[in-house]
C-alpha cells in the first residue's frame, strides 16, 4: 500500500514540474516576443552599405533588339510586298478623289461645280480624321452647298467651345440687349416693356406670379420664350425695315447669341422652333453666308434636316436655300413663307406654283377642325352612330380672277388631336397630297409652299 502511495506522490510531483516548466517557458517567449517589437533592431544596419542598383546598358542590348525587329519583318516582307503598296495606292486614290472633287467644287464653273457637289455628298466612306481635313479646307459657298445636297454631317466643323453652355440668366441677358438694339421700333418698345417690366431689368417673380409651379429657372425660360418671339416678329416684318433688323441683329453677334440658345435649348421643341424660324428670318437678308458658316450654323441647319419633326426640317431647308448662292434654280423665300415641296436642290426650274394659304384658326404646320370635346355619358347599348364633321366642299366663285386659277379646299385627315380650350388641331402633312400624287407624276415639275399669318384681334 505504501509503495504504491509512493509512485503515486512521484507521478503527481513529476507532472507538477513540467507543468510549471511550461508555463515558465511560455511566458518567457511572450516577454520576449514583447521586447523585440519595442525595440528596432533594424538600427545596427545602418553602416552597413546597400546593393547598389543596377544600370542596364542600351548600346548593348539595342543592336539584338534591332535584330529581332529585322527577322520579324523579314517573316512578313512577301506580305507586305503585296498589301502595302496596294494599301497606299488606295489610301491615296480615296483623298486624292476627294480632295480634287472639292478643288473643283470651289474653282470651277457653275456646272462643274455642281458635279462636284453630288459627288462629294456622296462620299461616306472616309475616316473622321479625313472627314475634319476636308472640313477645314472648305468654303462657306461649298459648305452650304453640301448641307443641301444631304451629305455625311462629318463634312462640318462643330462650332467653337460647342460642349460648354451657358447660363439661362446669361442668355436671357443676350437677348434683352437685342431687343434692346432695336428698341426704336414700337413692338421691340412694347415686348421689353410686357416682358421685363417697365425698369427695363431682369426680374424676379413677385405677388400673384409666386406659384409653387413657378420656380426662377421657370420664369427666366418664360421670359426668353417670350423674347424670342419678339425677335421672331421684328425680323419677320415686311420690307426695309425686317432686312434692317436682321442685319442689326447679325452685326451685334446675333448668331452666336442664338447657338448659346440653341446649345441650352438643345432638346426642348418649342424652344428649337422659335431658334429656327428666327434664324430663317435671319436668312432672308441677302449676303448673310460667311457669316452663318463662320459661327458654326450650317453644320446645325444639316443636322435639322434629319430632325423627326417635320417642322424643323423645313424651316432648316427655307435656311439653307436662302443662303445657297450656288444652286441656279434656287429661290430666295421672304419670311413667314415656307418651301413643303420640293425640298433641296433640283435639276430644273419648277413649272407651276402652289401656294396654299390656311385658315383663319391654321397654320403651315396645323389644321383646325370643329369637333364636340364634351365627353356623352355612356349608354348601356353604346353609341349608335360616329362621329360627324362638317366639311365645306364648296368652292367660292371668283369673277376677277382669270381661267387658270381654280380656289380649292382640301380636307386633310387629321392624325391627332392637341385640345386647346374649345377647338381641335390637328397636324397634318404634305407628303400625302403634294405634287407627287398631282398630274407631275413623272418629274417634279411643281413647287408647293405655304403662307403663314395671324389674325389679330
Amino acid at each position: 500500500m505504501q509503495i504504491e502511495y509512493r509512485k503515486c506522490t512521484k507521478l503527481f510531483s513529476g507532472c507538477g514540474v513540467a507543468s510549471l516548466l511550461g508555463v515558465l517557458s511560455y511566458e518567457a517567449y511572450r516577454t520576449y516576443a514583447a521586447l523585440s517589437s519595442l525595440v528596432d533592431t533594424r538600427v545596427l544596419d545602418i553602416d552597413r552599405k546597400r546593393p547598389d542598383y543596377i544600370y542596364i546598358k542600351h548600346h548593348i542590348y539595342r543592336q539584338s533588339l534591332r535584330e529581332r525587329a529585322l527577322d520579324a519583318e523579314n517573316q512578313h516582307r512577301l506580305l507586305n510586298i503585296i498589301v502595302q503598296p496596294f494599301e497606299k495606292w488606295w489610301k491615296a486614290l480615296k483623298h486624292s478623289v476627294a480632295w480634287r472633287l472639292l478643288r473643283i467644287a470651289q474653282r470651277g464653273d457653275q456646272a462643274e461645280r455642281l458635279k462636284a457637289i453630288h459627288q462629294l455628298a456622296q462620299i461616306d466612306h472616309l475616316k473622321d480624321w479625313d472627314f475634319q481635313h476636308l472640313a477645314q479646307l472648305c468654303d462657306y459657298r461649298t459648305a452650304i452647298s453640301l448641307a443641301r445636297s444631304n451629305c455625311d454631317t462629318r463634312w462640318f466643323l462643330p462650332p467653337r467651345q460647342y460642349g460648354v453652355e451657358k447660363e439661362m440668366r446669361e442668355v436671357l441677358v443676350e437677348m434683352k440687349s437685342l431687343l434692346e438694339l432695336l428698341a426704336p421700333h414700337k413692338c421691340a418698345a412694347y415686348a421689353l416693356e410686357q416682358t421685363f417690366g417697365s425698369s427695363g431689368h431682369i426680374r424676379e417673380p413677385d405677388g400673384d406670379e409666386v406659384t409653387y409651379q413657378m420656380s426662377p429657372s421657370r420664369f427666366e425660360y418664360d421670359q426668353l420664350k417670350q423674347s424670342l418671339s419678339a425677335l421672331v416678329h421684328l425680323t419677320g416684318l415686311v420690307g426695309p425695315e425686317g432686312k434692317q433688323h436682321c442685319r442689326r441683329i447679325v452685326d451685334a453677334g446675333g448668331l452666336l447669341m442664338l447657338l448659346e440658345a440653341e446649345k441650352l435649348f438643345r432638346e426642348d421643341i418649342d424652344m428649337k422652333l422659335l431658334i429656327s424660324r428666327l434664324v430663317g428670318n435671319l436668312s432672308a437678308c441677302e449676303g448673310l453666308g460667311y457669316e452663318f458658316y463662320a459661327s458654326g450654323w450650317i453644320g446645325i441647319l444639316a443636322r435639322w434636316k434629319r430632325d423627326v419633326d417635320m417642322r424643323m426640317q423645313v424651316t432648316a431647308d427655307l435656311t439653307l436655300e436662302n443662303l445657297d448662292q450656288d444652286d441656279p434654280n434656287g429661290f430666295r423665300y421672304a419670311p413667314k413663307v415656307y418651301p413643303l415641296h420640293p425640298r433641296g436642290r433640283q435639276q430644273a426650274k419648277p413649272a407651276v406654283d402652289v401656294v396654299f394659304i390656311h385658315g383663319l384658326l391654321g397654320g403651315v404646320f396645323v389644321t383646325w377642325r370643329q369637333k364636340d370635346l364634351k365627353p356623352q355619358a355612356a349608354s348601356l347599348l353604346g353609341k349608335k352612330h360616329k362621329d360627324v364633321h362638317l366639311v365645306s366642299t364648296s368652292s367660292p366663285s371668283f369673277t376677277s380672277l382669270t381661267n387658270d386659277i381654280a380656289p380649292t379646299d382640301v380636307d386633310i385627315p387629321p392624325n391627332r388631336t392637341g385640345q386647346r380650350t374649345e377647338v381641335a388641331y390637328a397636324a397634318r402633312t404634305y407628303k400625302s397630297w403634294s405634287a407627287r400624287k398631282s398630274s407631275f407624276e413623272e418629274e417634279d415639275h411643281a413647287r408647293t409652299a405655304e403662307g403663314h399669318y395671324r389674325v389679330q384681334g
